[in-house]
């Protein structure tokens, strides 16, 4: 006798075909939600109270020990970053020997007028980037060894070179130090700046309300808000960022 689907009316050789047929798609196509808890309780019979409380049980335990392997996967995966980084660190101070501390390269960093026109212009949050960035080329250009580092399988994470010589992550903090350095420089043209200019602030008006707008421009210590330090931390080491061989995890 041939096997039909009462749902799609489909014929089938064996009551095999059939049924895989009507449980894998036209049953739960065509059957309401009630008809499908009515059908489903034909095969699976509804549990009594302790089956249930039993099932409850199972589960509880199940989820227990889920739990317990998600927290250990969660230790693992610390663990391995935290060796990441340390690795990364021991790597580069067993190999790479800038001949200037961090402290130094912003000390001697160039600021220009060009840069002082991008203080001017926008803010010194812009152009304390715009200072590190072209000495970061120039440095580039001239194959030296930056006391700055970072690397594409850690992305927004800065190395620097500090005063002890020897390499450690920037953070925030250490960030906003360089920055305060950097923006002693930028106060030191502007005061240059003033100088050269001291005639025609003293006899223009314009000039001279202008000369105090770029003043307050160059004091303005919003660079030292962790956001603009964050974000200045992500954008060098996107601009100088290579390569690190794969890490040899024991």
């Amino acid at each position: 006798m041939d096997n039909i689907c009462c749902f799609c009316s489909r014929t089938f050789s064996c009551k095999t075909s059939l049924e895989r047929h009507k449980w894998d798609s036209c049953f739960w196509l065509h059957k309401s939600k009630k008809e499908k808890i009515q059908e489903l309780e034909k095969y699976e019979p509804k549990l009594s109270d302790s089956e249930q409380d039993q099932m409850i049980r199972q589960l509880f335990h199940q989820l227990h020990k889920q739990s317990e392997q998600i927290a250990s996967l969660q230790r693992d995966i610390s663990y391995l970053k935290q060796k990441q980084k340390i690795d990364i660190l021991k790597t580069i101070n067993a190999n790479i020997f800038p001949s200037k501390t961090v402290n130094d390269w912003i000390n001697n960093l160039s600021v220009t007028d060009h840069h002082l026109e991008v203080v001017f212009q926008e803010s010194i949050k812009q152009g304390i980037l715009a200072a590190i960035r072209d000495s970061i080329e120039s440095s580039r250009a001239l194959h030296e060894k930056l006391p700055i580092c970072a690397f594409e399988q850690k992305a927004k994470t800065l190395y620097i070179y500090d005063n002890e010589k020897k390499w450690i992550s920037c953070d925030i903090a250490k960030m906003k130090k360089l920055c305060v350095m950097l923006s002693a420089r930028f106060f030191d043209l502007f005061v240059i700046w003033q100088t050269n200019n001291e005639q025609l602030i003293s006899e223009d008006e314009t000039v001279r309300q202008r000369a105090g707008t770029f003043g307050q421009k160059v004091m303005d210590n919003s660079y030292m808000q962790n956001s603009f330090l964050s974000t200045l931390i992500d954008t060098i080491s996107k601009q100088i960022q290579i390569t690190f061989q794969p890490l040899d995890f024991e």
